[in-house]
């Protein structure tokens, strides 16, 4: 929601990205949000509230759905979180002062709201991906329902957002990351009120400002160390809910002229409409900078408290208020929509094809919210608990059970036939020994280790029988591309080797500070330069997923001491080049591969088709803005390693063509997954590995006579 994709990409991507990281970013869900009876404060129904919810499911929406703005609306999450916490404490304030909070009445209402919308999106999700879906995809899928079931989606996708997670935007129920962030503020919220409250009396909103401060220096801190958490933990999150909370409190009590909330109002607007329009997903986020959406979200708020300032109006004007009174709905719908669109395609979906999918969001959600959201609220009352639990507990039930059994069976296989599965398996094709060659990234017995790169068990390829002269050194990406230069080394009679950490870049020094203990990079990368001492190896070749490389949880130190971000794209190539020189020093010659593209999507599974179904096998394309993203890092890296005297290869120039890359030919795919190259893919690159190998070999030679 980020991020997914971030995400997407980041999360988005990142995408989801980032990985979460940036891709995850660059691919960031919205937060659930609140609305009818609870938008009821001391001074009645305040509509400029659903305005601003408006504003936050516009804005999330047409980020998800990669319009050309805005560019910065994944803020709407954290408008979001203001609104549930302003919505949420105020009315906990208001039981406080007349007969105390009713803990069952509450989390009554928190059922009749959430789940009559919720169950029949996470049904229909379910379905789709038992018609669509491959085992690996159906079975993490499953696992992802599990989780938000249980009230706990955010803590699975943190755990998910690893380097080999699939890309942010074909998770379909990533954006219930925030739906588990809203259920555990409600979990806690009712019983911190309360404490607070027989703790400090009518004082009690110093304490909660307290907590605010500490959380929102928690978010600082971890989104410099730790993004990925941030982004996705709700200690870093709360604030954002005391802020709206805070705000229902004392706001109340802080009346002002209507010239000064008329400037409060058009200053919080512009703050937030400001964040939407020109934060982007290459930001550090959330931390410092969610403190402009969320304080104009809370000015905004506030300034309608005392009176309708022209803002608010604007806010309460009847499209605003439709739109935002669909907005829970939408948020559920919009997402699973979206993914699965882009998975029927395969590559683009045209700027028509989106719009199109999201007016049936919005469709979608106007059923749902007058059927479903409307009636429950209408039909169900506190006195007979039971018409609302039971359907209720029976539907998690039956969800729960149907996940388990697909989670348990391993994304149930007997749907198709095994060539059907055998097509869209990616071990079909990638190298076959593709697990054994790299350190750290799979549980198999025999995964390389960091004490076989210093005992000298690598993948060797090229020309057989011979003392390795050239290295392969990096990351997954670079293992992808073993086949290409195993050809190139038999063509021109080199022997070589790979060797290489999942996920870890040939920078020395480098690290992911989103990873945990199972990532060795740094301890890697020494003992790939100790291999090349002690092998007295000639050439080295550099590749890695330099796209991924270039976002905000790498990190390294420069030769000053201070610590380099990867979203510091300058600096971290110039971290790159220095790894370069530290080879030099040992007479070593260095090549670079440049970027390579990245499809977005399964593309095997795409090419065989639905699993419901055959399809004809279709003409694929990797995804544009993946093509985007590589140009940039080209444009970047080839003028510097060429300033460095640096022989570098540009796979697009192998793989692209007049702004397009294909995916596939015919029925064999260039990508064994969502983004490596696949084995028939490599060989495609065999010729410019050879004549980069070559180019080693000749800038070898000269130095050697100079020195």
């Amino acid at each position: 929601m980020a991020a997914d994709t971030t995400l997407l990409g980041h999360l988005a991507t990142d995408p989801f990205s980032r990985t979460i990281p940036k891709g995850i970013i660059l691919m960031v869900a919205a937060s659930v949000c609140i609305k009818g009876q609870v938008s009821r404060s001391r001074g009645g129904y305040f509509p400029h509230i659903d305005g601003l919810r408006c504003l936050a499911i516009a804005s999330v929406v047409g980020y998800h759905a990669q319009f050309p703005f805005p560019l910065g609306g994944f803020v709407g999450v954290d408008l979001f979180f203001v609104i549930s916490g302003f919505l949420i404490i105020s009315g906990l304030d208001r039981d406080l002062q007349k007969d105390g909070i009713r803990f069952r009445a509450f989390y009554f209402r928190r059922i009749r709201r959430l789940m009559p919308a919720l169950l029949p999106m996470l049904t229909f999700v379910l379905l789709a991906g038992v018609m669509i879906y491959s085992p690996v995809d159906l079975k993490t899928l499953a696992a992802s329902m599990l989780a938000t079931m249980l009230f706990a989606a955010n803590i699975f996708f943190y755990t998910k957002s690893g380097y080999f997670d699939t890309a942010a935007e074909t998770r379909p129920l990533l954006h219930a990351w925030s739906l588990g962030i809203e259920e555990q503020f409600y979990m806690l919220v009712p019983f911190t009120v309360w404490a607070l409250w027989r703790m400090f009396g009518s004082r009690y909103a110093y304490a909660m400002a307290a907590l605010l401060i500490a959380s929102f220096v928690a978010a600082v801190v971890t989104v410099a160390y730790a993004p990925t958490a941030a982004f996705y933990l709700m200690p870093q999150r709360a604030w954002e809910f005391l802020a709206g909370g805070l705000v229902g409190i004392v706001g109340p009590q802080l009346p002002a002229s209507r010239r000064v909330r008329e400037v409060v109002a058009a200053v919080g607007l512009s703050s937030i409409v400001g964040s939407i329009l020109f934060y982007s997903a290459t930001m550090s986020f959330p931390g410092a900078t969610a403190a402009l959406p969320v304080l104009g979200g809370v000015t905004t708020i506030w300034a309608d408290l005392h009176g309708r300032t022209a803002t608010g109006r604007l806010l309460a004007s009847r499209p605003f208020i439709w739109l935002g009174g669909l907005s829970y709905a939408l948020y559920l719908w919009h997402w699973p929509i979206l993914v699965f669109g882009r998975h029927l395609v395969g590559g683009d979906v045209s700027l028509p094809g989106r719009l199109g999918l999201v007016g049936l969001s919005v469709a979608v959600a106007w059923i749902s919210t007058r059927l479903l959201e409307d009636r429950a609220q209408r039909s169900f009352s506190f006195s007979r608990p039971l018409r609302l639990l039971a359907p209720t507990a029976a539907g998690v039930v039956l969800l729960m059970a149907c996940a388990g059994v697909i989670f348990i069976s391993g994304g149930w296989s007997q749907r198709r036939s095994s060539e059907h599965w055998h097509m869209i398996e990616r071990d079909t094709w990638s190298n076959p020994d593709r697990e054994t060659c790299f350190v750290g990234t799979t549980s198999s017995p025999r995964a390389r280790t960091i004490a076989d790169i210093e005992a000298g068990r690598v993948c060797h390829m090229g020309a057989p029988g011979k003392q390795v002269q050239y290295l392969l050194w990096g990351d997954s990406h670079a293992e992808a591309l073993r086949n290409a230069f195993d050809i190139a080394g038999r063509k021109t009679h080199l022997a070589g080797a790979y060797v290489g950490e999942g996920g870890c870049p040939p920078i020395l020094g480098i690290d992911d500070v989103s990873r945990g203990s199972d990532f060795h990079c740094k301890d890697t990368n020494r003992a790939v330069v100790d291999f090349i001492k002690r092998e007295h190896i000639t050439i080295v070749v550099m590749h890695s997923r330099w796209i991924g490389v270039f976002v905000h949880d790498f990190v390294v130190p420069n030769n000053k001491g201070q610590v380099i971000h990867g979203d510091d794209r300058v600096a971290m190539a110039q971290q790159l080049m220095r790894t370069i020189g530290e080879l030099k020093k040992i007479g070593v010659t260095t090549l670079l591969v440049g970027p390579m593209v990245e499809p977005g999507y399964d593309v095997p599974g795409a090419i065989v088709g639905p699993a419901c179904c055959s399809s004809a096998p279709r003409q694929l394309y990797v995804r544009s803005h993946w093509l985007h993203s590589a140009e940039a890092i080209n444009r970047l890296l080839k003028p510097m390693a060429n300033a460095h005297g640096i022989p570098y290869a540009d796979p697009l120039l192998t793989y692209c063509a007049d702004n397009k890359c294909p995916a596939n030919r015919g029925t064999l795919p260039l990508f064994y997954d969502y983004r490596h190259v696949s084995n028939f893919g490599a060989a495609l690159f065999a010729h410019e590995a050879a004549q980069l190998l070559l180019a080693g070999k000749t800038q070898h030679e000269l130095f050697q006579k100079h020195r």
